[in-house]
């Protein structure tokens, strides 16, 4: 699903493309192929962004690997369209499968043409929390009002699921000793007598 954005201060237009990858993997070549096909008919400046439901590397999962032959597709097409991918503070991993030991995978992410990167070099973007969703949203901000990000602090509770998470607060912060059976209370850690 596309729409073609018109800034009405600047008469800038670009195309935003809303992303929504297929799950099933048999798909994934042809739905590469669609987008490639929309992004070689298109002269003005394109943003794609949402769940392209790939990765581009391993390092994009917390455990297991990916399919190579996917891996090496997707990063062709970002190559032969020259995208750039913006990056995104915030969670490293975009995607849970909500277990108990889950498997977090960054699926989403926000792609640029050269030329749209152009009219706004200063855009950057950052997840919020998954609320109600395996996904956590992301939020774009093109940096033309010069904000600059809200450097607010949250909490996300996938942290305490990551392997060695506790080790590196402990380690920081060596006065704490904690464990997996130390009891949290409020965001404060309730000391053992």
């Amino acid at each position: 699903m596309g729409a073609l954005i018109r800034n009405r201060i600047s008469n800038h237009r670009f195309w935003i493309i809303n992303v929504y990858g297929p799950a099933n993997h048999e798909f994934s070549v042809s739905f590469i192929q669609e987008l490639g096909c929309f992004c070689s008919n298109i002269d003005l400046p394109i943003l794609l962004g949402g769940d392209f439901n790939l990765i581009r590397n391993n390092r994009e999962r917390n455990q297991g690997v990916g399919d190579q032959r996917l891996m090496d597709l997707f990063n062709e097409f970002i190559g032969r369209f020259r995208l750039r991918e913006i990056f995104c503070s915030g969670n490293r991993f975009t995607w849970s499968n909500r277990q108990k030991n889950p498997t977090l995978v960054k699926l989403d992410r926000v792609l640029s043409s050269t030329s749209w990167e152009k009219f706004y070099p200063t855009c950057f973007a950052w997840t919020k929390a998954r609320i109600g969703s395996d996904h956590c949203p992301i939020i774009l901000n093109t940096g033309e009002q010069g904000e600059s990000k809200p450097r607010y602090f949250y909490f996300d509770e996938q942290w305490l699921q990551r392997e060695g998470f506790l080790n590196m607060i402990r380690d920081r912060w060596g006065f704490l000793t904690l464990d997996k059976n130390t009891p949290w209370i409020g965001g404060m850690v309730a000391s053992n007598p």
